[in-house]
């Protein structure tokens, strides 16, 4: 693969650079399927080689900067499971996530705000027009600066959300409304350093499809 910087890479006020240099690549994956009746079972493993990967990175002066790391080596797995179960009018999906991500410069480094470790699940159950599903995700550590020290740590953080659907006139008008109610708990969590993230929210939707 060859990528060469953008023009925001190259010209973005305050954060642009003139010397940076095309990204090249080259990856390799392995995936397979596994299905069992109404559960299917996934497991995927992958390799990647970046030789000057653009990046966005935060200066000790608190702006962003387009940069080159000369070397980056990111491996992983990702494991992923399903199951789907019909009966009469009943419809009930269940689905699991787990990956395991490790990005690393020239220095054995992980890379910043790249979590090792991410995860979630979702259980959806319908009847009629009616469907509930709850979701949980979980995003692992997190660092804010090449040295990955404790000090440079942001915490990994668990989210919980629901959300409500039905569908209204079916045979004659159809139209969805979705109800969503974020964050349950209200649990502190932040994606960069002294900027916490929304608490618990709720969104509300109407759907047409013509």
């Amino acid at each position: 693969n060859y990528r060469v910087p953008t023009y925001n890479d190259l010209y973005w006020q305050s954060g642009g650079s003139l010397d940076l240099e095309p990204e090249t690549s080259y990856q390799f994956d392995i995936n397979q399927t596994l299905k069992l009746k109404q559960l299917q079972f996934n497991v995927s493993s992958y390799y990647l080689s970046i030789n000057n990967m653009l990046r966005w990175l935060l200066t000790n002066s608190g702006i962003w900067k387009a940069a080159n790391t000369d070397k980056v080596a990111i491996k992983g797995v990702e494991i992923a499971t399903s199951y789907n179960k019909n009966f009469k009018q009943h419809q009930l999906h269940l689905h699991a996530n787990f990956a395991y991500n490790l990005a690393t410069n020239g220095n054995n480094k992980q890379l910043t705000y790249s979590p090792k470790f991410k995860a979630n699940g979702s259980v959806s159950y319908s009847y009629k027009n009616f469907t509930f599903s709850p979701l949980i995700s979980y995003t692992g550590n997190v660092y804010t600066t090449e040295s990955n020290t404790v000090d440079s740590t942001i915490k990994g953080y668990a989210l919980i959300d629901v959300l409500l659907s039905k569908e209204i006139f079916k045979q004659t008008f159809p139209f969805t409304i979705v109800f969503q109610l974020k964050h349950i708990g209200n649990p502190p969590y932040y994606s960069m350093p002294e900027r916490e993230m929304p608490g618990t929210n709720y969104h509300i939707s109407v759907t047409k499809k013509f």
